[in-house]
């Protein structure tokens, strides 16, 4: 079994998350231009968001983009897959 990494697994985590952001902006009728006024936070932070290219962002913007859509940032402790050291021993 595959286990992604830990720059994996936060990429994937960042697209999926500006995807919801993205459909919750058009939701709510907001340009980007507007969210990011609204969320005080620069327009590269939202559009490199929503594009899914965000490398690192502050829990404090990602509240302060949430709030700005009116949507909650509910974070999620699963356990980890274990990955299997070698099929044959």
């Amino acid at each position: 079994m595959y286990v992604m990494n830990k720059g994996e697994l936060l990429t994937k985590m960042l697209a999926e998350l500006g995807e919801k952001v993205k459909q919750y902006r058009w939701d709510k009728r907001l340009t980007l231009d507007a969210m990011a006024a609204k969320a005080g936070v620069s327009l590269p932070i939202i559009t490199n968001l929503e594009k899914g290219v965000v490398k690192n962002i502050t829990l404090n913007k990602l509240i302060d983009i949430c709030d700005a859509i009116e949507h909650n940032v509910a974070l999620e402790l699963t356990p980890a897959p274990v990955a299997q050291a070698n099929a044959e021993a």
